[in-house]
């Protein structure tokens, strides 16, 4: 079991454009819960660095 949200920071982290489908298998989460996960860090980050 994993902490949800380290693991979508992790996940955001690693994501380079081509590899979500391997972190869906490594994660065991679904592709669409690791794309969500992209979008809100990319969004949070944005709104920190424009503060």
């Amino acid at each position: 079991m994993y902490d949800r949200d380290a693991v979508g920071k992790r996940i955001a982290q690693e994501y380079n454009g081509g590899n979500l489908k391997a972190l869906s298998d490594k994660y065991d989460y679904s592709q669409r819960w690791i794309y969500q996960q992209i979008k809100t860090y990319k969004q949070k980050r944005n709104m920190e660095g424009k503060s």
